[in-house]
């Protein structure tokens, strides 16, 4: 509790006796189980703004109660769902695949993506009420919402960094043992249905993926290597082919603009490795919305995109794109390596 109250830190429900009139800010401990706190919020909490915190690190972005409670409604959601019988090692599965279908990654708060990025972004994806209403993220909101999840059923978790590099990941702990996972890099293959990559040792376990109602039968990895075991890949309409095809598999009307973009160049690397397909990342300018990002596959003088709102991919006319990207009604993020080749057009 800060020095006039106006900030109170909820670590027990029994803190919230320490809330006054001055109380304007609450600070969640989302490494504790504090659900019989978020539930005395949710009922009263309509007058204060919620952050959240992990350990003693003071959580400084905001979200209100609106945005509070929408973004609990998701937690709910996914604990509802969860089986009630079932080893820890299946409720920590359970919850890694239920998120990583809910969330998706932000573009627009990439720095490697973005020239600046907006505070609004950041804060939105920053709180985690924020970005589950939002259903958007950053490697680290992803983290600490997963640990935030895990500790709502009793299950330990903490952030810790998984690499060299830095990138932040989960430690989860079952009995004496524990689980690193990265949910960030794996929400892709989680979205499409395919096998996860970054669930420690366990991203081929069937049989738990069966019975949490993850897969039927088999992976879309498997269906995808039958699907596109025939095609001719010297064809010049190679990538309509590969494109028709999946969409039939993958439910790619669900699927995040990011992952989308992370998916289907795994899948051009896989079964397409010496040709020249591209995956670049635009975006639609709009002073109301930001930056809408939106993908583009090229091959060669063939362009084409995804319609979230027709549920197809379309081809895109590059004389018409190229119009509208000198016109700035289309821009580009940083780090594309992006060519338009036809009718004279060199981009």
């Amino acid at each position: 509790m800060n020095g006039n109250g106006m900030i109170i830190k909820i670590s027990k429900v029994s803190d919230i006796a320490n809330i006054t009139e001055k109380t304007k800010y609450i600070n969640l401990i989302i490494d504790n189980d504090i659900g019989d706190a978020i539930h005395y919020f949710r009922q009263y909490g309509q007058n204060f703004s919620y952050a959240d915190m992990v350990g003693d690190r003071s959580g400084f972005i905001y979200a209100d109660y609106d945005i509070f409670n929408k973004g609990e409604e998701v937690v709910t959601n996914i604990l509802k769902r969860m089986p009630e019988e079932g080893s820890t090692l299946e409720k920590i599965r359970y919850l890694y695949l239920e998120l990583g279908k809910v969330m998706n990654m932000d573009i627009n708060a990439m720095e490697d993506k973005n020239e600046m990025v907006s505070f609004g972004t950041i804060s939105t994806i920053n709180n985690i009420w924020s970005a589950l209403a939002n259903h958007k993220g950053n490697d680290i909101s992803i983290c600490k919402i997963f640990m935030y999840l895990c500790s709502q059923v009793g299950i330990k978790c903490e952030l810790v960094s998984g690499s060299i590099r830095g990138n932040i990941v989960n430690k989860v702990y079952i009995d004496d043992s524990f689980l690193l996972v990265d949910l960030a890099n794996d929400m892709a293959n989680i979205q499409a249905g395919m096998q996860t990559k970054f669930f420690d040792k366990y991203n081929d376990d069937k049989e738990m993926d069966i019975k949490l109602g993850y897969i039927k039968e088999e992976y879309l990895d498997d269906k995808i290597d039958k699907a596109l075991a025939n095609i001719n890949y010297t064809s010049e309409d190679v990538l309509e082919r590969i494109l028709s095809l999946t969409e039939k598999l993958i439910n790619v009307n669900k699927m995040g603009t990011v992952e989308l973009g992370k998916v289907y160049q795994m899948i051009f690397d896989k079964y397409a490795p010496n040709y020249d397909i591209k995956v670049n990342n635009l975006f639609v300018c709009s002073n109301l919305n930001g930056q809408e990002h939106f993908i583009v596959f090229s091959y060669g003088n063939n362009l084409y995109s995804y319609n979230y709102n027709k549920g197809y991919f379309v081809a895109i006319d590059a004389k018409m794109l190229y119009g509208k990207m000198k016109e700035c009604k289309i821009g580009l993020y940083d780090d594309e390596d992006f060519r338009l080749m036809k009718e004279g057009i060199i981009l």
